[in-house]
């Protein structure tokens, strides 16, 4: 997280950033997240060329959208219903 602290008009403003990330170091893997997206991203770190004279890679750090809609993906798995027996209640 960052946090900022300034003085405007003579009021202190406080900005502050969450974002996550975390390193894989076995296998070379940078995990990230944002504030305005929580789903982990990746970046798998041998695959890129690090040479001196590689070419210079740029990604944005916000994706869209923003929400992601994955109700297809939800009804595609549905299922038949099982029969099931009726429970019983037994009373002492």
């Amino acid at each position: 997280m960052g946090f900022v602290r300034s003085i405007d008009s003579g009021k202190e403003m406080y900005e502050y950033t969450h974002g996550t990330d975390f390193k894989d170091l076995t296998n070379k893997i940078f995990y990230y997240r944002t504030y305005n997206d929580t789903a982990i991203h990746s970046i798998n770190l041998a695959q890129l060329n690090f040479a001196e004279n590689a070419p210079r890679l740029k990604m944005p750090i916000a994706d869209n959208p923003i929400v992601m809609d994955y109700t297809k993906n939800f009804l595609q798995t549905a299922t038949t219903p099982a029969i099931t027996t009726p429970v019983t209640t037994v009373k002492p």
